[in-house]
């Protein structure tokens, strides 16, 4: 059959959240035609989409990163597909490839919980920027509550131990739960627009028909990460031009070290922004318009596209002898002074 490669790639893709070379579950790093739609499942993260492609092909695994690396290396608009002893034909002008399939789908995708018809909600349009902030205040070299997102009826948070963000919106879960924040954040690209919870699972969708459906978590009891969202210090303001001292010295950071942070030492009237990394470092010094009195060096360590993000949102914080606070009403952020976590 011909079929434009572009909108198939996009098709192939937009199950990708439920892609994972490194689940124990067999055909997790496969896309599945069943049924007329392309899905993918790797335990915790189900995706599901209308296919395009042949509505006989029933039942077939075929592996994701082969299949999308060739779609996207071939320069056709057009291509052939078609199944062929077992294989999966892929012809452009003058070439053609051949990917094995497996015709016996050993995916548990009953084990996913299939959400009602009728019982969808439209989520805020804050959403997907809500789980981009919070997400950076997860990690998954600590506990499995700091990996985590904690979705309350009235707000979305979490902490890593070292900074809080905890981001207001109506999120239609009855009770507080737990969802694996890299799960939820790799949701946030295809527009998810609808939002449904099941006994186990909430699911998304967007406008396409694409579902994606993420395992939830009991939590039985969270840390009260209010008490420390409330607190107030002296005040001041970041000036504008510190942006563009965080984006350079963003450039000295290797993302594949442990450390992806910017640090930041406040003194007097002066902010200093450094970094480090295996290329080298880089330090860059901004005056504020008013003093900081304590004349003691103020240091905290952050993500810098997550300051970023915060700064266009408010460029004036609150600093306590511990911690400092940036809050822009739904968002509300805190994070540790060096030595103080």
């Amino acid at each position: 059959m011909l079929i434009n490669k572009q909108e198939l790639l996009q098709e192939v893709y937009s199950v990708s959240p439920g892609i994972d070379k490194k689940s124990s579950i067999q055909q997790s790093s496969c896309i599945v035609l069943k049924n007329g739609k392309l899905c993918s499942y790797n335990g915790e993260v189900y995706c599901e989409t209308k296919s395009n492609l042949d509505k006989g092909w029933n039942n077939i695994a075929i592996e994701f990163t082969q299949l999308t690396k060739l779609l996207a290396s071939l320069e056709e608009d057009t291509i052939i597909i078609k199944l062929l002893d077992n294989k999966l034909i892929i012809k452009g002008k003058g070439k053609t490839a051949t990917l094995a399939i497996e015709n016996e789908i050993n995916l548990p995708l009953d084990f996913v919980e299939m959400p009602k018809k009728d019982a969808w909600k439209k989520i805020s349009e804050e959403f997907g920027e809500a789980v981009q902030v919070v997400t950076k205040c997860t990690t998954t070299k600590q506990e499995f509550l700091q990996a985590c997102i904690h979705m309350h009826p009235e707000y979305i948070e979490a902490s890593d131990a070292n900074q809080i963000a905890r981001w207001k919106l109506k999120t239609f879960v009855k009770e507080p739960i737990l969802v694996r924040a890299t799960n939820l954040a790799s949701i946030i690209p295809f527009g998810i627009i609808y939002i449904q919870e099941t006994d186990n699972w909430l699911h998304f969708k967007n406008s396409t028909g694409l579902r994606i459906s993420i395992q939830k978590y009991p939590v039985e009891k969270y840390p009260d990460l209010g008490k420390h969202l409330d607190i107030q210090g002296t005040k001041i303001v970041f000036p504008s031009n510190i942006k563009g001292a965080i984006t350079r010295a963003e450039l000295f950071i290797d993302e594949s070290e442990n450390d992806s942070s910017v640090e930041i030492n406040i003194q007097g009237n002066k902010i200093t922004v450094h970094s480090a990394g295996i290329s080298g470092t880089y330090q860059e010094s901004k005056k504020t318009k008013k003093t900081f009195k304590s004349s003691n060096l103020k240091q905290f360590l952050i993500e810098p596209k997550l300051f970023l993000l915060l700064l266009n949102k408010n460029n004036a914080c609150e600093i306590t002898p511990t911690s400092l606070r940036i809050s822009n009403n739904p968002l509300t952020y805190v994070v540790s002074l060096k030595g103080q976590t």
